[in-house]
Order: C-alpha cells, then structure tokens, then sequence
C-alpha cells in the first residue's frame, strides 16, 4: 500500500505531541489531555498520516507508542500516527533534519544551537507550554519550540542482586568506596560498570553532565566563557573525566567497548550480568522492561569524590516539537 503523507495543520501534530509527551511524562497518569478536545474545532475530518521519530525503539517494539496513537485514531478515525525509531537517536537526527526528512514530531536535538531551532521547529502555542518546569530551555527570540517529556537526575542505577553476589553489603558513599565496589564486582565474575561507551550519547553522563552539577554552582557551565583555558586536569572537567578513565584503565567496564549495545545492556543489567549504569533515573523504567524485578534494582547518588555531600542534578528530559514544513532557508 503506498503511504501519502499529509501536511497536517500545526495544531492537530501538536495533539500528538501533547498525547505523546504526557504518555512519557508520567506513565501512572492516564488522563488525556485537555487541549485535544478543542483542536481543530471537534472536527474528525482530518485524514493521513503523521510520523512521530523516537529514540524510544524499545516502547515501539512492546506496543506502547501503539497504545498512544490508538487513542488518537478515536478521534480522527482516518489518521494514522507512525513511529519510526532510531538507535543512533543523537547524531541520526542531525542528518535527517538536513535532508528534510524529519517527519512530523520528533525529538529536538540536544546539540542544536538554539538560534537554529526556528530553522527546523515550528513555535509553540504558550498556553500549550504553560506549565513548562524548565522555562530556560528549547526557546529562542521568545519562542518556545519544544515540551518537556519528563523532569529526571542522574545517579547509579544498579542491581541488588549482582551486590549481594559480589558481598558489597553498603551503597558506596565516597569515590574510593565505589572503586571498591568495581574490584568486588569484576572478581564476581560480573561486569561492574557498563559505560555504553559504543552508543557515544551516555559518555555524556560522564563529562558535562557530571560537571553541571559537582561543582554545586548552577553558573558553572556558562561562566566557561570568559576563561581562556575551562578543561584542565585539576578542575571539575578533569575530575570527571578521570574518574571515567580510571575506570576503563582498571578493566571495570565492558569487554565490547566500541560496540552499541545499548539494548543488550539493558538485559545484562536486568539479569545481574552487569553491576551499574550512570544514567538517569528514567533508565529504571526502561531495565525493568528488560526484565528485571522492583525489587531488583536499585538507585543512588554517585559518589564523584571523597567528601561526605554530593550534589545531583534535575533535568529536564528530551524535549519534544513539530517539524518545520517550511524552507526558512530560502524565504
């Protein structure tokens, strides 16, 4: 069957955004939401199809984005919502907005300058972002051009199981206790540390994100610019980096380093094969998909040092847009 692909009015794909991003936002609530009654007048009229792009190729897979795109077909019984996902989300994208074909809703990218958001996301409604937690972000030229799917930190994820195996009976409080904690690990015959170092995006984790909340200054990142030399060995950066070398060096990580296995990891993690993630916390969800029991998997703040308070951080998850129909390129 040959697929013709509409371009739908702005208002009826922010419909979908908005079903969709509530979907993720908060899985327990399962009220619609309340602007769709009023999109496009009541009508159901609309007919074609609207292509959602997801990292999320795991929720395509069980049924859940399925789920949400069937509640959206009650209203326009001729619309057809498709999600295509992509494993390599954050560098896929960048050349699929180049290309144009970006598909209707999609995921901003999170390396995007923000003065080039208008080049590829249409503006949002400011009612529609209203409630917006983090009003700082996916805006430019006081427009918004995405929604938050969610508000998550960033910690250990681990399995409680694979500790009780290696004898670690405490959550490591310091760094030196963490490192511990890896040599316990490995010498159980179990991986202590999966970095997903071959999926690039959580080294992230590892760098700025854990230099955006160790040094406890909320100013620390952008203040980078008005110093001549910000990545030093003794700073914040070269701290963090560290602590993921040093890991590497002492043979706590995965064997196939260069390898994306970010969904195998997942089931390693899940049965015990595996010790650790740094991730955030919305990764629990995604292991216990995987398999894992409740009670199986665990959460702490990472010890990044050897002091006795650490900070972590509240961040917003990816945000969510519209794809921009128009060539602003060329007028």
């Amino acid at each position: 069957m040959k697929r013709i692909k509409m371009h739908w009015p702005v208002q009826t794909v922010l419909l979908v955004l908005l079903l969709l991003s509530t979907g993720c936002e908060n899985r327990s609530n399962s009220k619609e939401p309340a602007a769709s009654a009023a999109v496009d007048g009541g009508t159901s009229s609309l007919s074609g199809t609207i292509v959602m792009l997801t990292n999320r190729i795991d929720l395509i897979e069980n049924g859940t984005f399925k789920g949400y795109a069937d509640q959206f077909k009650k209203k326009y019984p001729e619309a057809n919502v498709e999600f295509e996902g992509l494993s390599n989300y954050a560098s896929d994208i960048l050349v699929r907005l180049s290309t144009k074909d970006a598909g209707d809703v999609l995921l901003l990218p999170v390396n995007l300058p923000a003065k080039e958001l208008e080049l590829f996301f249409e503006p949002l409604d400011n009612e529609m972002s209203a409630q917006e937690r983090f009003t700082t972000f996916a805006t430019y030229g006081g427009k918004r051009y995405g929604l938050s799917t969610g508000t998550t930190t960033s910690g250990i994820v681990y399995n409680k199981r694979a500790f009780e195996q290696a004898g670690i009976t405490q959550i490591p409080q310091t760094l030196e206790q963490f490192y511990a904690a890896c040599a316990k690990l490995k010498a159980a015959g179990i991986t202590p540390v999966y970095l997903n170092y071959g999926a690039v995006w959580p080294l992230r984790e590892w760098g700025n994100n854990m230099v955006n909340f160790m040094t406890g200054d909320p100013e620390y990142m952008n203040n980078m610019v008005h110093e001549d030399s910000p990545w030093q060995i003794d700073n914040a950066w070269g701290q963090s980096l560290s602590i993921a070398r040093t890991i590497i060096d002492r043979g706590y990580v995965e064997d196939e380093l260069f390898s994306n296995n970010w969904e195998i990891s997942k089931t390693k993690l899940a049965k015990g094969e595996v010790g650790m993630y740094l991730l955030g916390n919305w990764t629990i969800r995604q292991v216990l998909d995987a398999g894992a029991s409740e009670g199986d998997i665990g959460f702490f703040p990472f010890p990044y040092d050897n002091s006795s308070e650490h900070y972590a951080p509240l961040n917003p998850d990816w945000f969510i847009g519209v794809f921009c129909k128009r060539d602003l390129l060329h007028g």
